[in-house]
């Protein structure tokens, strides 16, 4: 948990970031062991193995840290977004940990971390971010620029050729 904790302080909101610390303390524990992709056809070599899920969660953060420099987004929406990148497949193999990803996943921990989102909160955006996560190849896909911009972090952080340098990923 130690390792997406750090990732939590570019979260400059202190509500958003306690509050994304408590939904880390919810998430099955599967997820701090599993690789990203159970066949390893889906993601590069770096998010296989014991970890790799978490690993590919600090270079989707990471992605997300350097496109920021574009100033596309509010601090806030930055904040939105970071917070679903850390979150996004936290739920990927369901609650009860299947051995594959499940269908749907962005929406299960969409409902389990913001299912008392007020329509419109910033946790209620976050949670669209998360159940969006999956751009073309799932429901909901993304709604806004927020969204895709959550999708695309996570995507480029799942390409073969992605070979990120883990001492210098500052998450």
């Amino acid at each position: 948990m130690e390792e997406l904790k750090r990732c939590t302080r570019w979260i400059k909101n202190d509500k958003l970031r306690a509050w994304t610390e408590e939904c880390l303390q919810k998430a099955p524990d599967y997820f701090w062991k599993i690789p990203a992709s159970s066949t390893g056809k889906y993601h590069p070599e770096f998010a296989q193995g014991e970890g790799g899920l978490v690993r590919h969660t600090r270079v989707a953060v990471y992605i997300a840290l350097q496109l920021f420099d574009l100033e596309r987004f509010t601090p806030l929406e930055e904040d939105i977004a970071i917070s679903a990148l850390i979150l996004h497949d936290t739920c990927k193999h369901g609650l009860e940990g299947a051995d594959h990803t499940v269908s749907g996943h962005g929406r299960i921990a969409q409902e389990l971390y913001c299912s008392d989102a007020p329509e419109g909160s910033v946790r209620w955006r976050v949670g669209r971010c998360i159940a969006s996560h999956m751009g073309n190849w799932d429901t909901p896909r993304p709604s806004d620029e927020l969204e895709w911009f959550v999708h695309l972090c996570d995507f480029l952080a799942s390409r073969k050729w992605a070979q990120p340098d883990f001492d210098k990923i500052n998450c």
